[in-house]
């Protein structure tokens, strides 16, 4: 009779220790699922996350010349180009053209700033799709002005912290 006892006593405890390996299998697997996923994840995100342009570039004086046309055949999208423009005000004005995917057709975008500085390098740095972060600077004062730029359709704007 014990030895009978014995012998169901250890049959259930090798059911419950083949549960027991059996859940032990299901928690191991359910965390490579895991782990797997967040890489694959990381892995996505990497492959197709890239940073928008950013440069430096020169500003082209306009004096005595037309302003260019916006010729979309020599631009390509995140194009900037900055132009120095002269009207009868006392500050120089500065024309900010930039170059954007709209519908999959290249469009122009233009913006205007005025200051009585006269910067003599700029940069940019696009911060979406649809904004530029241009920054003007004089090399001999150090003084800069930084501004954004947005622009869609047949709207443009400009956002000036002060």
């Amino acid at each position: 009779m014990t030895k009978l006892l014995a012998l169901i006593t250890c049959s259930k405890l090798d059911r419950i220790l083949n549960q027991n390996l059996t859940i032990k299998k299901i928690f191991y697997w359910k965390n490579k699922i895991r782990i797997a996923t967040i890489l694959i994840c990381i892995f996505q995100f990497g492959c197709n996350h890239f940073t928008l342009p950013k440069g430096e570039l020169s500003i082209i004086d306009t004096k005595n010349k037309d302003l260019p046309d916006k010729n979309l055949g020599s631009h390509k999208q995140y194009d900037v180009v900055v132009y120095r423009t002269y009207f009868n005000t006392p500050d120089t004005n500065f024309l900010v053209r930039y170059y954007q995917m709209e519908n999959n057709t290249l469009n122009c975008h233009s913006a205007e700033y005025g200051d009585k500085i006269n910067f003599n390098k700029a940069s940019y740095h696009w911060l979406s799709d649809t904004s530029v972060l241009i920054r003007l600077k004089n090399t001999t004062t150090n003084k800069e002005k930084i501004f954004k730029v947005f622009g869609y359709g047949s709207r443009n704007a400009v956002q000036i912290d002060k």
